[in-house]
């Protein structure tokens, strides 16, 4: 039985983007996904191995699991680093979400506080050169 192809567009950009076709033959793509999961696969059974949870593989032992090839161990570390990163600026992407929010909730509340003031959005200037025409200084 044939399994399902999950990785056909992913594969199709990939070798559009190393110089390849743009629209890939489906027996090359049947071929690099079926090399690609055999891959992952490999890896997982090793990180498994030396899994210190037994069917918890985490990030840790996946790198235990490609250590003797530095290629891989770097662009692995290099990625995982990316994802904290990543990580981070969506957290304090959120903070100053959250901070900009509040002052915006402060803002309504003061406006209903100070009905006298003009809202933001309305221009002050005619107000202002009005004044001016008034024998203002």
């Amino acid at each position: 039985m044939e399994r399902k192809r999950v990785f056909t567009g992913e594969l199709s950009a990939m070798v559009y983007g190393f110089g390849g076709d743009e629209a890939p033959d489906a027996a090359t793509l049947d071929v690099l996904e079926d090399a690609m999961v055999e891959f992952v696969a490999g890896v997982v059974q090793r990180a498994s191995a030396v899994a210190h949870k037994p069917g918890k593989v985490r990030a840790q032992d996946v790198l235990c699991a490609i250590r003797n090839n530095p290629k891989q161990w770097g662009r692995a570390k290099e990625l995982l680093l990316l994802k904290k990163e990543i990580e981070e600026a969506k957290r304090t992407s959120r903070v100053n979400e959250n901070a900009i929010d509040a002052l915006e909730s402060y803002a309504d509340d003061d406006a209903a506080l100070h009905p006298e003031l003009p809202p933001e959005d309305e221009d002050i200037e005619p107000a202002l050169n009005s004044g001016d025409e008034a024998g203002g200084v």
